[in-house]
């Protein structure tokens, strides 16, 4: 079978939950395979000034949200890029953890990189 690479440039968005945590998952599908070279979190938060809103963090991690699978993290959790580089085989996730958000911001998880898929 031949295949083909396009650019990968994919996201998903949550909403942070009451206790101020918002978690996310992205992947490639059953007859895909990503080659993701960068990732970018936002987080925007419905606190409208003069109040002060919260700082954020992001982890991002190989699989499920748990220690052994982390691979990287942000301070700033609003809007920072999270420099990783990692293949992803068909099925595999990426797993995007803020915490200390606002309840009710709203967060994107984004990956970059190339995306090999069956040729048509």
């Amino acid at each position: 079978m031949a295949w083909r690479e396009i650019p990968l440039d994919e996201y998903v968005t949550g909403t942070a939950a009451a206790d101020g945590t918002c978690i996310v998952q992205l992947g490639p599908t059953a007859r895909q395979v990503w080659r993701v070279e960068n990732a970018a979190v936002q987080c925007v938060s419905p606190v409208v000034p003069p109040a002060i809103p919260a700082s954020p963090t992001a982890k991002v991690y190989t699989g499920p949200s748990t220690a052994g699978n982390y691979y990287a993290g942000t301070y700033d959790g609003v809007n920072d890029n999270a420099g990783i580089k990692v293949k992803m085989n068909r099925n595999g996730k990426l797993t995007c953890l803020w915490e200390n958000c606002d309840p009710g911001s709203k967060c994107t998880f984004s990956v970059y990189g190339v995306m090999v898929v069956p040729a048509k």
